[in-house]
């Protein structure tokens, strides 16, 4: 699905931030890894973060702006916790939502316990990021 259908979906309720700008995703692109998923990208072109009720079990997420992502990839993506990972966004209750980026084609979408980003504690979201939003927006989760 289309991203900015996603975002003009009336059950689709994040609050949204301002778009990235170019800088700032041409900085990001050149500092994270190339298999991120093209949704996502497009995602964060038209809302740089977005914040709110969802469906999943913690029943609230926070997508980090491009600028802060990086940052937060502490644990994550090395030999020693989760290779393979990356980390997008996080429930404010100690998980963080992650993209499997192991595979070339296609990113699921996996939550884990931030102070315990281990593959036992990985638990499956959804197939990929555009899966994961239209879920949320045939839900009505939002703010």
């Amino acid at each position: 699905m289309n991203i900015h259908k996603i975002l003009e979906n009336p059950r689709f309720r994040l609050e949204r931030m301002e778009p990235a700008g170019e800088e700032a995703m041409r900085e990001f692109r050149s500092k994270a890894p190339d298999n991120l998923p093209v949704k996502y990208l497009h995602f964060m072109q038209a809302t740089d973060g977005a914040k709110g009720n969802i469906p999943y079990d913690s029943g609230y997420i926070e997508i980090w702006p491009v600028e802060e992502t990086l940052d937060k990839q502490a644990g994550y993506g090395n030999a020693d916790s989760l290779a393979g990972f990356f980390a997008f966004a996080t429930d404010g209750e100690g998980r963080d939502f992650l993209f499997d980026l192991r595979e070339e084609d296609g990113a699921a979408v996996y939550s884990v316990p931030h102070e315990q980003p281990e593959p036992d504690n990985l638990e499956h979201i959804a197939p990929s990021f555009s899966q994961f939003l239209e879920h949320i927006a045939m839900t009505g989760g939002g703010a």
